[in-house]
């Protein structure tokens, strides 16, 4: 893992920059459903909400998450599912809309409600790596309901379900009931087998599945070095291959609080859909935002404030002659939010295009916004990343690139025409078979010098051949051509999905406006994993 990945794994950033969401009907993207459940109605159900990508155009087509009405304008879901793809921050408001009242999400019930998307919070303190805290509140444009508040009686389309901790700490412990039964619903995806295509129900859906021991589960997730925190609570039952999966996350995970009939108006909110090692998968239960948490419900009920958007057109700057001897300070730019700001300075050879290469000065953000030039960056390039923070989450993004000369003279951050361009990567991540690269062109011209990027993905598969004139299986490698996006200041994005677990090589070259090639292609290496958000 590169130098930068690893500061920004250490704040608990997610490390891509200025990401806009890709449409969530992507298959890949963060989209989980119920395995091994049967069709629910939406009165049974009636906190359950979708969430989905308004650039979609419809529920249907564009949902990715569920969540929980809080209270008439408040939907709590999971971090992740309002993160943009790839990290760096948070989903533009705009971007999201909520789908309540309706146990299909094609064709809508005659009850639905669809609210648009005010503000989109996540806590502080949600670390995309290990999936703690991954609690998101979103509060929307206008109120789900006029008048009085519905009440849980069981006809009601919409109602609210408010995370309470100490009704959960009572009727969802494991340490105390560790066979009791709890619900899930949803809309995610059907099949459990990672490798089968995905299927995802326009019916809601529910499952029973029980709690599992705290300890038990830690030990199981040990295995793939995940740790369980004080923050999660596990349920599932591989045998009977129950389970929440993609799509699901941000979802309902209920109690009944010792009705046997299963009263909606008896259900106690004990976790919101978060992750799991594949769906119904034996030996991995599923992992759970735990309401019990003092801090976990605390901050689903404090309306939080939009979480910081950078300003369109206003990115962070680095400024200042970059001299041995010289200081360089970083302007944030201009933010949505009121947020506090760190920075952290990166010193890499300019000659590189490998994450590894780049060197934070500190291990990670200060508030020293300022960087003083010294012997060893000569001849090196420097930049800076900005995390800006408040109550309703953070983001993250990167200045542009200062070159250090390695003889007396101004430093030029325009590159000879004659140079071919080169790319540096700046973030990579891999999550739910889906990998995102974010690289910038040397220099930062991508906008005036890097006309396109070219990705090509290769990894090793084993297939059906001859040898000696008899069948036998063959390890072949199988390439594939990823769709690169542009993004504003010499950034490029690339985006690749339907990834099954393990390794891939990308090769990356970057060509001018003239022409010109990069001389040796950046090569990415990327591994999914099994474990993933749902």
């Amino acid at each position: 893992m590169g130098a930068v990945l690893s500061a920004l794994v250490a704040i608990g950033v997610a490390p891509a920059i200025g990401v806009a969401p890709a449409p969530a009907f992507v298959p890949g993207s963060i989209t989980p459903r119920i395995v091994g459940g049967a069709g629910a109605s939406i009165s049974a159900f009636p906190f359950q909400v979708a969430l989905y990508d308004t650039r979609a155009g419809s529920p249907s087509a564009g949902f990715f998450c569920g969540g929980v009405i809080i209270d008439a304008t408040h939907v709590a879901t999971a971090a992740h599912c309002v993160m943009n793809v790839g990290g760096g921050g948070v989903s533009p408001p705009q971007n999201i809309a909520v789908l309540a009242g309706s146990t299909y999400l094609e064709p809508l019930d005659g009850t639905s409600v669809r609210a648009p998307v005010a503000a989109t919070s996540f806590d502080p303190d949600y670390d995309p790596v290990s999936g703690d805290y991954d609690v998101g509140v979103l509060t929307l444009a206008r109120s789900l309901w006029s008048g009085s508040t519905p009440g849980l009686d069981g006809t009601s389309p919409i109602a609210p379900l408010t995370p309470d901790a100490g009704r959960a700490a009572q009727y969802a412990n494991p340490a105390l009931s560790p066979a009791a039964l709890l619900t899930v619903s949803g809309w995610g995806d059907l099949n459990p087998e990672p490798s089968l295509v995905p299927n995802y129900p326009e019916r809601l859906q529910s499952a029973r599945v029980p709690l599992v021991e705290d300890a038990l589960c830690a030990n199981e997730y040990s295995s793939i070095e995940v740790a369980i925190t004080p923050r999660m609570l596990c349920a599932g039952d591989s045998g009977r291959r129950t389970d929440s999966c993609f799509g699901d996350s941000g979802g309902p995970l209920v109690v009944d609080a010792g009705s046997p009939a299963r009263r909606p108006q008896d259900y106690v909110l004990a976790g919101l859909v978060g992750f799991g090692n594949g769906c119904a998968q034996r030996g991995f239960p599923g992992v759970y935002a735990r309401i019990a948490d003092p801090g976990v419900a605390g901050f689903l009920n404090s309306s939080p404030p939009q979480a910081p958007l950078e300003r369109a057109g206003s990115l962070p700057r680095l400024t200042g002659t970059p001299r041995l001897g010289r200081t360089l300070s970083c302007n944030p730019g201009s933010w949505r939010g009121g947020p506090s700001f760190q920075y952290q300075f990166y010193v890499g050879n300019g000659a590189s295009s490998v994450p590894d290469a780049t060197v934070p000065d500190t291990p990670t953000p200060t508030s020293r916004s300022t960087y003083t030039v010294q012997q060893e960056d000569v001849g090196m390039h420097i930049f800076c990343l900005v995390v800006a923070k408040n109550r309703g989450g953070y983001s993250t993004d990167f200045s542009g690139v200062l070159g250090v000369p390695g003889v007396a003279g101004s430093a030029s951050q325009t590159p000879s025409h004659s140079t071919p361009p080169k790319l540096v990567v700046v973030a990579k991540r891999c999550r739910a078979g889906r990998c995102t690269v974010n690289v910038v062109a040397s220099g930062r011209q991508g906008a005036a010098r890097v006309r396109t990027v070219r990705a090509v993905l290769s990894f090793r598969k084993r297939m059906s051949c001859r040898k000696h004139g008899r069948r036998a299986t063959c390890l072949r490698t199988v390439s594939r051509v990823p769709r690169v996006g542009t993004m504003p200041n010499g950034h490029f994005l690339v985006v690749v999905d339907k990834l099954r677990p393990g390794a891939y090589t990308l090769r990356l070259t970057a060509i001018d406006r003239a022409g010109v090639r990069q001389v040796t292609p950046t090569k990415v290496r990327l591994v999914v994993n099994r474990f993933a958000r749902r």
